[in-house]
């Protein structure tokens, strides 16, 4: 509910479901589209929706894993959602996350976390070439927490096809620090050890927000 009464101009991913085969019935997207909204279901028909408000429902429940097929889903839906908000005159504020990342490391999939690590790099260039054209973005990368526990046993030569033994150690979330990396006007924000809470309280000092 609370999406559609707070919406953000653009939406892309999964979870079709729960918007239209909710268990009190009611139709989110319907209501999106009351409100203005072009509701589509593939990335294709979101790139070539002209609407300023979109809402993009790939998958009825997740969006497939990289390993499985998902292709370059991300990425492109990065590029989508930065064309469709820069055109605000005020500027934006986008938030991506790369979620199958977690899941895969909640498995121990090595294969399949190297995967989603590289597409959510590739989405990352997407936003970091934007960023570094326009000159007045911040671009912000970090994760919630570390999950899995990766502990690498046997490092391998550097040179030549490299060979390591690894390790995960839990299938759970470990208080293993995570980094953050900011590129762009405020980055200096972020630099030495900080509380995850601390992102909102700087995001709003520099947006200007109270």
């Amino acid at each position: 509910m609370d999406i559609v009464h707070n919406t953000p101009d653009v939406m892309i991913g999964g979870g079709r479901k729960h918007f239209e085969a909710r268990k009190d019935s009611l139709n989110m997207s319907d209501s999106l589209r009351a409100k203005g909204y072009d509701v589509v279901y593939t990335l294709e028909d979101a790139i070539n929706s002209p609407s300023k408000y979109l809402a993009a429902f790939c998958a009825e429940d997740k969006l497939p894993t990289v390993v499985d097929g998902r292709g370059d889903f991300l990425p492109r839906a990065v590029d989508l959602a930065i064309k469709k908000l820069k055109k605000e005159k005020n500027g934006f504020f986008l938030m991506v996350e790369g979620s199958q990342i977690d899941m895969r490391c909640h498995s121990n999939d090595m294969v399949g976390e190297i995967g989603e690590v590289l597409d959510f790099d590739d989405a990352v260039a997407v936003a970091l070439e934007f960023a570094r054209k326009d000159k007045h973005t911040l671009v912000v990368i970090t994760a919630d927490h570390e999950t899995g526990g990766l502990a690498i046993l046997q490092k391998g030569a550097y040179e030549g096809a490299e060979k390591f033994r690894h390790k995960f150690t839990t299938t759970g979330h470990t208080g293993v620090p995570v980094p953050i990396y900011a590129y762009g006007p405020g980055s200096q924000n972020y630099e030495g050890l900080m509380q995850n809470s601390d992102h909102k309280a700087i995001m709003a000092r520099l947006m200007g927000l109270k």
